[in-house]
């Protein structure tokens, strides 16, 4: 009876918005990861995934030098995130003018 009521809760707490939170935080964080580590050095850090939503990687950059540059480029961005996921097909450029490296 112990077991069952254990087995209970580990469903709720795997269930819980703050599970779902995680997951898709370290789904961000694996593919920022990715992204430095797959793309050509010139982009440095430059650029940080911020989020994923309906098949598109929204990603921040510090100014609008930098979002141009990688707008140029945006079909090398996108061959690296199909590499990742095939359905990731999409790139946002979005200016954070607090990024830090």
């Amino acid at each position: 009876m112990k077991y069952s009521n254990l087995q209970n809760i580990q469903n709720i707490i795997n269930n819980s918005s703050l599970a779902k939170i995680m997951v898709r935080t370290q789904l961000v964080n694996n593919l920022n990861e990715y992204l430095k580590t797959h793309l050509p050095t010139k982009y440095g850090d430059y650029f940080k995934i911020i989020n994923i939503r309906d098949n598109k990687v929204i990603i921040s950059v510090p100014s609008a030098t930098y979002q141009k540059g990688f707008t140029d480029h945006k079909q090398t961005f996108i061959n690296v995130l199909k590499s990742f996921d095939n359905n990731l097909n999409m790139v946002e450029f979005i200016i954070d003018p607090n990024f830090k490296k």
